[in-house]
């Protein structure tokens, strides 16, 4: 939030809707699910999204230092990916019995 504010923006968390609405982040944005692999899977999905919507803003920034952290948080997220990867091989993939 500090670093946003430098950048002289309000830091709450918004989008913008389809007809052009602001709506504050609430918990309607989660993915409750009602089985864990639902959930993961839900979650991975969302770490792609976020890396996918991090690039973008790259791409529309000129600045280097707000690229280089959004780099950073970048991969910030790719961890995520790898360790929601980890969780789903071991709880949601069927195994195969070994010999």
């Amino acid at each position: 939030a500090e670093t946003i504010y430098q950048l002289g923006v309000d830091p709450r968390y918004r989008i913008i809707e389809k007809d052009n609405a602001e709506k504050y982040w609430d918990s309607s944005f989660v993915f409750y699910g009602t089985a864990l692999c639902d959930r993961l899977t839900a979650d991975l999905a969302g770490e792609w999204a976020a890396i996918a919507n991090y690039r973008r803003h790259q791409n529309m920034i000129k600045d280097p230092y707000v690229k280089r952290i959004l780099e950073r948080i970048i991969l910030d997220e790719l961890h995520h990916v790898v360790l929601f990867n980890q969780v789903i091989e071991k709880y949601c993939q069927p195994r195969i019995p070994k010999y």
